[in-house]
C-alpha cells in the first residue's frame, strides 16, 4: 500500500475549461489527494488570449506547473488534451508519473488530431457539428451537445455546459505532435476508454492503444464525458492508475 498520496493534473479537452472537473475534484481531494485543474490560455472565453501556437504553448504552460510539483504528477488528458500530455512529456519527462488519455487522442510523432479523427466512423457526423470561422477558431454547435459529447449526462449537466463552452483554436486540430522514443516514449501510460462514447467511438479509442504502448487500460460504461455522466467510477480508475504505479 502506498503512503505518500498522489498529484493530479487535470487537461481539460476542446472546448471545455477547468470548469469541467467540478464534480471529479472534490471526490479525489476526499480520498486526500492534490488536484490542480489548469486553465489553458485562452480558454476562459478571452479570445484575445488564444496562442497562435496552442499545442506548443498549452503544453509549455502544463510543463512549468509540474516542474513546481515536488513528487512525480498524474497527468490526466481528455480527449484532445492527450495532444497536450504528450507534448508535455516531451518538456518535463522527469516529472511525470503517468500519461493518462482519458478517451483522448493518443497520437504518435507527427499525426495531427484531424489526420486521426478522419479515421472514426462518425468523421463526417462529427464534423457537421463543428464550426469552423474566419477567424481561426471553430465553434461546437449547440445542437449537437447532447448526442455527441454528453449523451447520458444529465440535463442540468448539459446546461452547464451549453453555457460554458468556449471557442477552440482550429491550429489545435491541424498542429502535428513532436514526439521522441527518449522522451515521450518512456513514460508509462494509461488509456480510460468509454464505452459509450459518440464523438470518439471505441473503435477509435482502441485502434489508437494499439497503435501505442499502453500499459494500462480501464473501460468506463459512459459516454465521451464522464466527469459529469460517471464521476466515481472515473475517480476510482484514475486512483487505480496511481496505485499500480505507486504514484
Amino acid at each position: 500500500m502506498k503512503c505518500v498520496l498522489s498529484t493530479f493534473i487535470l487537461v481539460a479537452g476542446a472546448w471545455h475549461g477547468r470548469w469541467c472537473w467540478e464534480k471529479l475534484t472534490p471526490l479525489l481531494e476526499k480520498k486526500s489527494h492534490r488536484v490542480i485543474t489548469p486553465e489553458l490560455a485562452g480558454m476562459n472565453g478571452d479570445q484575445a488570449e488564444l496562442p497562435l501556437d496552442p499545442l506548443s504553448n498549452w503544453a509549455d504552460q502544463i510543463a512549468e506547473i509540474s516542474r513546481e510539483q515536488a513528487d512525480p504528477v498524474v497527468l490526466v488528458g481528455h480527449s484532445r488534451a492527450g495532444l497536450v500530455i504528450s507534448e508535455v512529456a516531451e518538456r518535463v519527462p522527469d516529472k511525470l508519473g503517468v500519461l493518462v488519455y482519458l478517451s483522448a487522442y493518443l497520437l504518435k510523432n507527427g499525426q495531427t488530431l484531424y489526420e486521426v479523427a478522419q479515421r472514426a466512423e462518425n468523421a463526417a457526423g462529427f464534423a457537421a457539428a463543428v464550426e469552423f470561422r474566419d477567424d481561426g477558431t471553430a465553434r461546437f454547435k449547440q445542437e449537437y451537445l447532447a448526442e455527441l459529447l454528453y449523451n447520458d449526462a444529465s440535463d442540468e449537466d448539459r446546461e452547464i455546459a451549453s453555457q460554458s463552452l468556449v471557442l477552440e483554436p482550429t491550429a489545435s486540430f491541424t498542429t502535428p505532435v513532436r514526439l521522441t522514443n527518449d522522451k515521450f516514449g518512456r513514460i508509462p501510460k494509461a488509456f480510460v476508454e468509454c464505452a459509450w462514447d459518440n464523438a470518439i467511438p471505441p473503435a477509435l479509442q482502441q485502434a489508437m492503444q494499439e497503435a501505442s504502448r499502453v500499459d494500462i487500460r480501464y473501460r468506463l460504461e459512459s459516454g465521451h464525458s464522464p466527469f459529469f455522466s460517471a464521476p466515481m467510477d472515473l475517480m476510482d480508475a484514475l486512483e487505480g492508475i496511481a496505485t499500480q504505479l505507486n504514484l
